[in-house]
This record gives structure tokens, C-alpha cells and sequence, in this order.
């Protein structure tokens, strides 16, 4: 096996612990709106897709257009919750500080977001300034398109690079350009139903605490 060059991390759910409060919002305005999902409800359907899909899919599911503003609604809400009770996964930081490779942040969420939420959990610093957001290409995760961006960025060659994602989105993403994948299969929604839609994504490992990485890469 080609040892790794770089490490290459997903955002939310996998380096913070903030897909609980991302999908709380989600559920609280989709409430407004007349569309009544818990947060978990939210999380099991929209966890790993941006907020342009919960507007696809309420209009395909429910028939439903949502206001032009839901996603300016979502942000500072989002902002808000994290402010007051985000915390990294256990193990981030300690991961991110032990780690020799080049690491990088991948995500669907905006660049100010990441920067916001990493700068928050005193994760930023390990990780800039390969900040990577789907809002620099043409099409978010399951796209592969923001992690061929990224290992260009870094000069990489993405069959050098391992993926750490804890979505079957971000899987698929990282699969399809090429990149080999750890799945951080932990929390309530990782059923084996769910890790077994990891490894058909592509997931070469799959881990119950980020910190596993580091086996990984050795």
C-alpha cells in the first residue's frame, strides 16, 4: 500500500460535533414552514448534504418552496446554537496535534462557516490555510469536485491522500476522486445498516473514534 501524503478531513460530524445542532435549526424552521421532522429525522435525511438540498428535497417530498431567505435563516441560527455549545469530537484536537502529515479541512459548508466553527474548537490552527469549501467548485459533495480541488491545491495526488468523512455523501465524494477513506461510524445514526451503506460508498476502514486514524497512516 502507497503511504499516505496528506490527511484530508470532513467538518461537521467528523472534526465538531455540530450536525445535533445544524439539524435542530433545520427541524425548528422547517417547522415554521409546516414541514414537521425532528431533529433526528433531520439528521438521518439531510446529514452530509448542504442546505440547497433540504430545499430539493422539501419541494420533491412535500411539494413545498421554501422562502428565497431559508438558508440566510439557517446560518446565523446555526452561528447562534454553536456559539454556546459547540465542542470538538473527542479526540480532534488531541489527532490533529499529533499528525506529521499536511492536513487539510474539505466540507460543503462556506469558507466563513468552517473558519467560525474550527476557530471556535481551537482546531483551525492545525489545519490552515488548506481550507476547503464546495462553494470554491461547480458541485458539493457527493461530487468528487471540492476534493480534486483540494489535492490540487496541495500538490497532491489524490490516490496519496486518505479521507476521513463520517457521511455516505462524503464518502462517496472522496471515492469518486480517487482518495481512500476512513468513515468515523459513531453517534446514534451509525447503525449497522448505516456502516454498511459506508463501505458500500467506499469506506476502506471504518472507525468508532477519530483518534483511530492515526493506525491508519501507520
Amino acid at each position: 500500500m502507497r503511504p499516505f501524503a496528506a490527511v484530508l478531513f470532513d467538518c461537521d460530524g467528523t472534526l465538531v460535533d455540530s450536525e445535533p445542532i445544524c439539524n435542530r435549526v433545520i427541524s425548528e424552521l422547517l417547522a415554521q414552514e409546516g414541514v414537521h421532522m425532528s431533529a433526528t429525522q433531520c439528521m438521518h435525511t439531510f446529514m452530509g448534504h448542504n442546505i440547497a438540498y433540504v430545499v430539493r428535497w422539501t419541494k420533491e417530498r412535500h411539494g413545498l418552496d421554501l422562502p428565497a431567505d431559508f438558508a440566510d435563516r439557517v446560518r446565523p441560527l446555526v452561528r447562534h446554537y454553536c456559539s454556546q455549545s459547540l465542542k470538538e469530537t473527542p479526540g480532534a484536537k488531541r489527532l490533529l496535534e499529533s499528525l506529521q502529515l499536511p492536513k487539510a479541512v474539505v466540507s460543503n459548508s462556506t469558507p466563513e462557516y468552517l473558519r467560525f466553527a474550527l476557530g471556535l474548537t481551537n482546531l483551525l490552527e492545525h489545519l490552515e490555510p488548506h481550507v476547503f469549501s464546495s462553494h470554491m467548485v461547480a458541485n458539493p459533495k457527493p461530487a468528487p469536485d471540492v476534493y480534486l480541488h483540494a489535492a490540487a491545491s496541495m500538490r497532491l495526488a489524490p490516490e496519496d491522500c486518505l479521507v476521513v468523512e463520517d457521511t455516505v455523501s462524503g464518502v462517496t465524494a472522496a471515492s469518486k476522486a480517487g482518495m481512500r477513506v476512513a468513515a468515523l461510524a459513531a453517534g446514534e445514526h451509525a447503525t449497522d445498516e448505516y456502516r454498511l451503506k459506508l463501505r458500500e460508498s467506499g469506506a476502506a476502514w471504518l472507525m468508532r473514534s477519530i483518534e483511530e486514524v492515526t493506525k491508519i497512516v501507520d
